[in-house]
């Protein structure tokens, strides 16, 4: 991507912004959902160049504390078969996705 290409926000488009992902957030951690119904939606409407990528940086951190937060009740074997590689090749995700295709 061209740096001429790469969405320019304007500070007000940037605080409404902040501000959704902070609401969707707050709802996300008080019911469980809602992070990327109420930010993808929103970020669509206003940058739709935005979309996808914001979106799934956006969720890294709530992932990340989530998994740090539910660490007991996490899947660690399941996790590991999932991502090992075998004799060298892909790994089962690579596998899983051609399934799909």
């Amino acid at each position: 991507m061209l740096s001429s290409e790469i969405a320019q926000v304007t500070l007000t488009v940037f605080i409404f912004l902040a501000a959704t992902v902070a609401i969707a957030a707050f709802i996300q951690g008080a019911v469980g959902v809602g992070f990327a119904l109420i930010c993808a939606p929103v970020i669509g409407l206003i940058e739709p160049g935005l979309l996808p990528v914001s979106l799934l940086i956006l969720m890294l951190p709530l992932n990340v504390h989530l998994a740090w937060r539910k660490r007991p009740s996490l899947d660690s074997k399941g996790t590991l078969w999932i991502t090992r590689r075998q004799n060298g090749g892909r790994g089962r995700v690579d596998h899983l996705a051609h399934l799909g295709a």
